[in-house]
């Protein structure tokens, strides 16, 4: 299998030169995604020191559920050289709490990352009004 040459991460543009620090960082660039129809799936990947390397959707889906693609996840991380990623989606429904689907695709994810020594800081859930950080309630 030959490797194309013309492959570039050009699709993932820088995003900042900021550190994320906390969940409310990440809220702050995702605040319109809470109020969208559609579940979307969405990662920031970051440096060892947690500054934005750039954000990537993963998924669009429908009002219930969106399909998430752990391999392009990894992918994604190991092409930028991210150290660290921060996965967030949003429930249309209104109610950020997670579902055990939910549970097992950020234990998996988790797991799978792991693999390749890239953190999974935290699986964050965003509704109109509410969100849910797994990190802050030790779930990761």
């Amino acid at each position: 299998m030959e490797l194309r040459s013309d492959f570039e991460v050009k699709w993932l543009p820088r995003v900042s030169d900021k550190e994320v620090t906390s969940v409310s960082d990440v809220l702050k660039m995702f605040k319109s995604l809470g109020k969208r129809h559609q579940e979307e799936f969405w990662i920031v990947l970051l440096t060892t020191n947690n500054t934005v390397i750039g954000k990537k959707c993963i998924n669009i889906g429908t009002t219930t559920s969106a399909i998430v693609d752990i391999q392009e996840i990894a992918r994604c991380a190991i092409l930028t050289n991210a150290q660290a990623i921060l996965s967030i989606h949003n429930h249309p429904s209104g109610d950020p709490t997670p579902s055990q689907d939910d549970i097992r695709l950020a234990n998996r994810l988790k797991d799978a990352l792991s693999l390749f020594n890239i953190r999974l800081l935290d699986f964050i859930i965003i509704s109109k009004d509410k969100d849910y950080s797994f990190a802050s309630k030790n779930m990761l």
